[in-house]
């Protein structure tokens, strides 16, 4: 959730004053008797030492990645814990990698976006999201960047890259209606959403 930063060290024991932290966020958290064996992780063949992890840290190319990402969703279906909803937004996450500190390793995941695809979206379509018709540019000026970009075919459902046109594929979207967008899977229709928000002003 954010670029590495310096701060006070948190072992008093050890001579250095600072140390490297990175800010994170965990989609779900199993207790410790349910977690993913590292048996079953050095089974994939990815050639990663799951029992002696550099202290320097390993980063996890994006192929490997998606063969992570499956055998987590079935570890949690096989843990019951299949229910728990995970919104993943393309600006809430951080590069694939291990970031550590000395006794910490945590484990996160990313799909590669593309920002000049992402680029050529907006400049298209602007900065009006497509669900809602909310005007980030309008509202907030030339700091209006905060919104998002919602790919049309589900990411997490392909499993792979893939070449996209940005006029095709792409179209802009507030954060609350991406995520909206994502409280399904795979990730519901722009016009699904777009009905729902009729509905609820109907009644209103």
């Amino acid at each position: 959730m954010s670029k590495v930063y310096e701060g006070e060290q948190w072992n008093p024991s050890l001579k250095r004053k600072k140390a490297l932290f990175v800010d994170y966020k965990s989609d779900t958290l199993l207790p410790s008797e349910q977690r993913l064996p590292v048996e079953k992780l050095e089974a994939t063949g990815l050639g990663v030492p799951w029992n002696n992890l550099m202290a320097s840290g390993m980063s996890v190319s994006d192929e490997n990645s998606v063969q992570l990402e499956k055998l987590w969703e079935r570890h949690l279906q096989q843990s019951g814990r299949n229910h728990i909803k995970s919104i993943r937004l393309p600006e809430e996450l951080p590069k694939r990698e291990y970031v550590e500190g000395t006794t910490r390793r945590v484990v996160v995941d990313a799909c590669k976006r593309n920002p000049k695809a992402r680029q050529e979206c907006l400049d298209y379509y602007g900065a009006r999201c497509v669900v809602c018709d909310f005007n980030f540019e309008e509202v907030y000026g030339n700091i209006g960047e905060g919104i998002h970009v919602h790919h049309l075919r589900d990411l997490a459902s392909i499993g792979h890259s893939y070449k996209i046109d940005p006029i095709e594929g792409l179209r802009p979207v507030c954060p609350n209606c991406h995520a909206m967008l994502h409280q399904t899977k795979p990730a519901m229709t722009i016009e699904s959403l777009r009905e729902i928000i009729r509905r609820r002003k109907r009644k209103s």
